[in-house]
């Protein structure tokens, strides 16, 4: 489940760092038209007036009453608050991701403490106690199979015979590790 979270969270990444990318990318374009279009402005002898004040207003009445030059501004205006935006969202993925790999951190933890087997003791008492049993019994079964295919007599007092299989007259206990 937590993975099928961090793919998501992934794939979410991937495609917000596209998006933002190819933001950027037009904002960058942007700004090189507003410069191309401020220099297409600019009258062949420089901006009219006899000082830098003048020269510096003629050039803001050219700028500010070009439809093209305005249509870019604002262009880059909300070019700009996307990338912010989009910025914002894979900054709170990374967030998300953190946290996902911190919680599976946190579970591995608490597997290896034996937190996660508390009601049947910690790790180290239970973590093969399974898997013990388990050989234990296999062993033990096949080797009673094996002894009931041999057959042996017991004499009953009184007078009598009675057959019984091997494995429950003698099974050896060093043989049967728990």
């Amino acid at each position: 489940m937590t993975t099928t979270i961090l793919e998501n969270i992934a794939n979410g990444l991937g495609k917000l760092k596209n998006v933002l990318a190819q933001t950027q990318y037009d904002l960058w374009m942007l700004k090189r038209n507003i410069e191309n279009r401020e220099r297409a402005l600019q009258p062949a002898d420089g901006w009219p007036g006899k000082n830098a004040e003048q020269r510096a207003d003629a050039k803001t009445a050219a700028i500010s009453s070009d439809p093209v030059l305005k249509q870019l501004t604002v262009d880059l205006e909300s070019k700009t608050k996307a990338e912010y935006e989009y910025k914002a969202a894979v900054e709170s993925l990374e967030d998300e991701r953190r946290a996902q790999e911190w919680n599976i951190r946190a579970q591995l933890v608490a597997a290896l403490a034996g937190k996660a087997n508390s009601s049947h003791g910690s790790v180290e008492e239970t973590a093969f106690d399974d898997v013990a049993t388990e050989a234990a019994t296999d062993r033990l079964f096949a080797k009673a199979d094996m002894q009931a295919e041999v057959r042996q007599d017991v004499i009953i007092p009184g007078g009598g015979q009675m057959v019984l299989p091997g494995a429950a007259l003698n099974l050896p206990k060093d043989d049967i590790d728990f």
